[in-house]
């Protein structure tokens, strides 16, 4: 499985089920016109900890980003309902609840990237890692979401894999940067269906419209 996120830093673009969707496009995307949900699913609450806890002012998007996502708010996905799951001076990493879904946004200055796994498939360990470069210079990016009970992830780079580096998740998420070209191998976990472990391909360039 390959996932990739295209992140822009004037343009919001959305990478939703690996799809760059861009605005303007004249075809609906999949989860496109669908209301915004009112209040947090039980189902995404019962298997995101991070979700299940009062929202505080600090899980608020910026306010640019989350009126550009209320505008595309695929899976009727709710910015308001956000929560912070890794802050950082560059960049934050956001959980936004959905229908059936939870989006999670990567931000970097005005520009956003997001994927939308189904709940089921966080509940399952299945929902798989996001790959995607994050500016110019081509550095690269590897994060995702899972559920309660997965404390670390293992990242494998090198041809055989063989270069290790073990991520503490926060929030249900985990989020990490490697330099440009480097090469990919796989991202694994224990999860509740046992051990699952996707193979990650480096990007060629940054994804545009």
């Amino acid at each position: 499985m390959r996932t990739r996120l295209s992140i822009f830093v004037t343009v919001c673009a959305l990478a939703v089920a690996g799809t760059a969707i861009a605005q303007g496009d004249e075809e609906s995307p999949p989860g496109d016109g669908m209301q915004p949900i009112t209040a947090i699913e039980p189902d995404a609450a019962a298997v995101l900890a991070v979700l299940d806890r009062p929202r505080a002012s600090s899980d608020a998007l910026p306010v640019q980003t989350a009126g550009r996502l209320a505008e595309h708010a695929k899976f009727g996905m709710n910015p308001e309902l956000s929560r912070l799951a890794i802050g950082q001076a560059t960049n934050s990493l956001y959980l936004i609840p959905a229908t059936e879904h939870v989006c999670v946004a990567l931000t970097i200055g005005d520009g956003v990237g997001m994927t939308c796994p189904a709940t089921d498939a966080i509940a399952s360990g299945q929902a798989g890692p996001v790959v995607g470069t994050i500016n110019e210079g081509g550095t690269i990016a590897i994060l995702g979401l899972v559920p309660d009970g997965v404390e670390s992830v293992t990242v494998r780079e090198g041809e055989s894999g063989g270069e290790i580096t073990v991520l503490e998740t926060t929030n249900n998420a985990y989020y990490t940067v490697v330099d440009a070209g480097a090469s990919l191998h796989s991202v694994s976990y224990n999860g509740p269906s046992g051990e699952v472990a996707w193979p990650i391909h480096s990007p060629s360039s940054v994804v545009g419209p």
